[in-house]
């Protein structure tokens, strides 16, 4: 397992939350 934390920052980045 990777650090899940830059997954979560891509994600918030390519998810944008409004």
């Amino acid at each position: 397992m990777f650090c899940t934390s830059l997954i979560d920052k891509v994600i918030s980045k390519t998810r944008k939350p409004s």
